[in-house]
C-alpha cells in the first residue's frame, strides 16, 4: 500500500514539474517572439526538442538500411548525419527528430553548438539548420570550398569566383552579410569565428617561387584589415577553431600552436612530416591527436590541450585506430577495445568494439562508434 501511494506521488510531481515547463517554455516563446530577438528560434528549437524528448526511437545498434551515412556528428545530446539526399538529427534513443531533404550534388556539413551549415560544394547553395528546423538559406552562385557555423549562428561561407581563387563571406543567422574578405592567389583551406561572433580566423594556402606556404589571419568583422597575421613554410596547415573561453588553436601536419585572447602564443609542439595520424577537435576547443614518432613500430602517443590551450596529456597506446574527444572525456580506439579517459588521462570505462576501424563520437556520457553502416552506443 505504501509502495502505491510513493508511486502516486511521483506520478503527481512529474505532471507538476511538466506543467512548470510548459508554462515556463511559453512564457519565453512570447517574450523571445515579442522582443524579436535570436533567442526566438533558440526557445522555439528547445520547445520541440522538450516534446520530442517524451517519445522514444529505435535504440542502439542502430543500421542504416539504405545507404551509408557520409558525415556523422556529435549534436545536442545525440548525433547528425548526413546522407547524399538528406540530413537526419537523432537523440539518445535513436528517434529521428528532424529530418531535412537535400536536392544537392556534393553535400558537405559544418557542425558547431548545436547548429549546422550544410552546402553543396557545385552549385553554391547552403542552409543553417538546428535540431529542428532550417533557420535560413541562400545560393552564392559559385562553387563552395568550405563553410562554417560559429557560437552565435554565424556562418562563414568560402567560395570561389573567376576574378579570385578564394572569398570568404561571413553572414549572421538571418543571411546578412556582416564580413567579407578575397584570397586573390590563395586558397582559404579552414575558418572559424569567435565565441563572442567579433572575430573570424582563416588559413590560406599559397605559392611563391615553387615554394608552399600558410598563413593564418585573424580578422575583426568591422574592420579590413587583420588583427593578426603569421606565416609558415614548409608545412601544411589543417585546422584552426576558437575555443569556448576565446582562445585559439591550429593544427598542421608538422604543428600544433595555440593562442590566447589576445593572439599571443600559449604552446606549441612541432613533429615529423607524416608522424600526424588522427585529430580530433571539440566544440570546446579541447584537441586531441595521435602521433606515431618511430614509423615502422605499432606504436602511438595521444596528445590532448585544454580548451585554454595548455597540455592536459600524454599517453602511450599500441595502434590507435579511432579518436574522439569532448568538453570532459577523451575516446581512443585501440584494436578491438574502446577506451574512455577523463581529463587527468585516467581510464574510466573500456568496452570491447566488433569493427576496429570505426568512427568515433562523444555526446555527454555516451560513446558512439560508427562503421559498416551501423551505430553502436556505449554509456558510462
Amino acid at each position: 500500500m505504501q509502495t502505491k501511494k510513493k508511486a502516486a506521488r511521483t506520478k503527481r510531481l512529474y505532471l507538476i514539474l511538466a506543467a512548470m515547463l510548459l508554462v515556463l517554455f511559453g512564457l519565453l516563446f512570447v517574450l523571445a517572439r515579442v522582443t524579436g530577438n535570436a533567442s526566438y528560434l533558440k526557445v522555439q528549437d528547445g520547445f520541440r526538442a522538450f516534446f520530442s524528448g517524451f517519445s522514444s526511437g529505435e535504440g542502439y545498434p542502430y543500421t542504416f538500411e539504405e545507404e551509408n551515412a557520409e558525415q556523422i556528428h556529435s549534436f545536442r545530446n545525440g548525433l547528425i548525419y548526413l546522407t547524399g539526399d538528406s540530413t537526419h538529427v537523432m537523440n539518445a534513443d535513436a528517434k529521428q527528430s528532424f529530418v531535412k531533404k537535400l536536392s544537392f550534388t556534393d553535400p558537405h556539413m559544418a557542425v558547431y553548438n548545436g547548429h549546422a551549415v550544410v552546402y553543396d560544394r557545385v552549385s553554391g547553395n547552403w542552409f543553417l539548420q538546428n535540431g529542428s528546423s532550417v533557420i535560413t538559406e541562400q545560393s552564392m552562385g559559385s562553387s563552395i570550398f568550405t563553410a562554417a557555423v560559429g557560437k552565435k549562428r554565424t556562418v562563414a561561407v568560402v567560395t570561389g569566383t573567376e576574378d579570385a581563387f578564394s572569398v570568404l563571406h561571413v553572414y549572421n543567422h538571418n543571411g546578412k552579410e556582416l564580413f567579407q574578405y578575397t584570397c586573390v592567389k590563395e586558397r582559404i583551406a579552414s575558418v572559424s569565428l569567435s565565441p563572442d561572433g567579433k572575430h573570424v580566423a582563416l588559413l590560406a594556402l599559397g605559392a611563391t617561387d615553387a615554394q608552399m606556404y600558410a598563413r593564418l589571419l585573424i580578422f575583426a568583422l568591422d574592420a579590413q584589415e587583420p588583427v593578426y597575421t603569421e606565416e609558415f613554410l614548409n608545412t601544411t596547415l589543417i585546422k584552426i577553431q576558437f575555443t569556448e573561453s576565446g582562445n585559439l588553436l591550429l593544427l598542421g601536419d608538422t604543428l600544433f600552436r595555440s593562442y590566447s585572447k589576445a593572439f599571443q602564443p600559449i604552446a606549441k609542439q612541432e613533429f615529423k612530416l607524416g608522424s600526424l595520424r588522427k585529430y580530433a577537435v571539440d566544440d570546446s576547443g579541447r584537441c586531441a591527436f595521435v602521433l606515431r614518432l618511430v614509423a615502422d613500430e605499432q606504436k602511438d602517443s595521444l596528445f590532448v590541450y585544454s580548451k585554454d590551450g595548455v597540455k592536459e596529456q600524454e599517453k602511450s597506446f599500441t595502434a590507435i585506430t579511432s579518436i574522439a574527444v569532448s568538453h570532459s572525456y577523451t575516446a581512443v580506439m585501440e584494436g578491438s577495445k574502446l577506451i574512455v579517459l577523463n581529463t587527468a588521462g585516467i581510464v574510466l570505462k573500456e568496452f570491447e568494439e566488433e569493427q576496429p576501424s570505426a568512427e568515433l563520437f562523444l555526446s555527454g556520457k555516451s560513446l558512439y562508434a560508427y562503421a559498416s553502416k551501423t551505430v553502436t552506443k556505449h554509456d558510462f
